[in-house]
């Protein structure tokens, strides 16, 4: 017998309870049920005269799951989403929400970044050892007579979008950190960020980048500004150095422009 009609509703046969013999109790736990739902129960013995009428239906009702719930909280939404990529088409928001610099792992294609290497003495050298281990970084050099003191390349802005610009430097084997000032380009400042929190470093009056206390070594810098313009391509200053007569040779790696999400 697999269910039984019992003053008006179908029951199903769920279990068959070890006898207990004398005085007590015995019990059966059933699996399978569903938080928040009621259930009917009938029950009946049996010996081996035979089986007694039966008794109930006795109604239960299985507790509500309980879901941990919390507050919601707004921090700060962007998050670096990897480690650079490099696979992106010039001048095309093709969709993709990450890096929209063209080459960003070669500095040496023209066709796409400016670097002042027309300039007698200055130099674009890769090969240089990166944060991952990796020989993909590169050292910008320019000798102290050098007039134009910007990596840049344009890039495609859409309206009404904030955007980040990061980029590593390494603070223990550059010259001429404390000259590099913040990007340039587009509509607006770019204010430089903490990634984690989101803070500003610095003031938006600032014209240089401001070193984290204690950063040493490998860094990397963030930049965020909303474009407000409806001019599409510009111009971006990644690295715009200031100062004249200082010899400029900085350890550089994994440009990064980037949609905050």
């Amino acid at each position: 017998m697999s269910s039984i009609f019992f003053d008006g509703n179908t029951y199903t046969f769920g279990a068959t309870v070890s006898a207990n013999p004398g005085t007590g109790t015995t019990s059966y736990v059933f699996g399978g049920l569903n938080p928040g739902a009621t259930y009917g129960f009938i029950l009946r013995a049996f010996n081996n005269f035979g089986f007694s009428n039966f008794v109930g239906p006795a109604v239960s009702k299985t507790l509500q799951q309980i879901l941990e719930t919390r507050d919601a909280i707004n921090a700060f939404s962007w998050s670096y989403q990897h480690s650079p990529s490099f696979n992106i088409q010039a001048y095309v928001n093709d969709g993709n929400t990450y890096n929209f610099f063209a080459a960003s792992e070669n500095l040496g294609n023209t066709l796409y970044w400016r670097w002042a290497t027309t300039l007698s003495g200055s130099t674009v050298t890769s090969g240089i050892t990166a944060p991952d281990g990796s020989t993909t970084a590169w050292d910008l050099y320019l000798p102290p007579n050098a007039s134009s003191k910007s990596l840049s390349q344009t890039v495609f802005f859409e309206f009404g979008n904030t955007y980040i610009v990061s980029f590593y430097l390494n603070l223990s084997t550059s010259l001429g950190i404390s000259l590099i000032r913040r990007p340039v380009g587009g509509a607006g400042t770019w204010e430089q960020i903490d990634a984690q929190t989101g803070l500003t470093l610095g003031s938006l009056s600032d014209t240089f980048i401001t070193i984290p206390p204690g950063a040493t070594s490998w860094t990397r810098f963030n930049f965020r500004r909303y474009h407000n313009s409806l001019t599409s391509n510009a111009t971006l200053a990644v690295l715009n150095f200031g100062g004249t007569g200082v010899t400029l040779s900085i350890d550089f790696w994994g440009p990064q422009l980037e949609i905050q999400s």
